[in-house]
């Protein structure tokens, strides 16, 4: 009897490569998220986070994660009813697997880079207080997102 790999789907997983830079980008995730008055953290952070991952990390790829994100920005709005903000907020915790799944599949050091950081962000919106932080918070991570998508596009990142 052969001796068979357990874990055959981890051959080349390159996760265990996390980047040296990305302790500092996760130290500042919770101003990024919890702070409304740090847009220029967002912004500087965003604009590291797009030009380290340019080369890993396709724009079509940023779009597959960013597309359900704004899908649950157009039903999640400061009128939307309790039920259906709770719905939304289910909907921003479920993109954690979807991250992961994302990671596996481009099996590329600044993916998992990227899905550590985004993890940490989903992170920061589920520990808002009540219901109008949470959505407070969701609207910097959806800014906070698109700000890497186009610092990744302007940085020269595939298509």
């Amino acid at each position: 009897m052969s001796m068979r790999d357990p874990y055959p789907s981890r051959k080349g997983d390159t996760r265990d490569a996390a980047s040296s830079w990305v302790p500092d980008v996760l130290k500042d995730v919770p101003a990024i998220i919890g702070d409304e008055k740090r847009a220029d953290l967002l912004v500087e952070q965003a604009k590291l986070i797009g030009d380290k991952i340019k080369n890993d990390v396709t724009t079509s790829q940023v779009r597959n994660i960013f597309g359900p994100v704004r899908q649950i920005q157009l039903r999640w709005r400061t009128d939307t009813p309790q039920s259906d903000a709770e719905k939304a907020f289910r909907q921003v915790m479920l993109l954690r697997p979807k991250l992961a799944y994302q990671a596996k599949r481009a099996n590329k050091p600044g993916f998992y880079d990227l899905e550590t950081i985004l993890g940490a962000a989903i992170e920061e919106i589920g520990k808002a207080k009540d219901y109008q932080e949470r959505y407070a918070r969701f609207r910097r991570f959806v800014e906070f997102f698109e700000a890497i998508l186009a610092y990744h596009t302007a940085a020269g990142g595939k298509s």
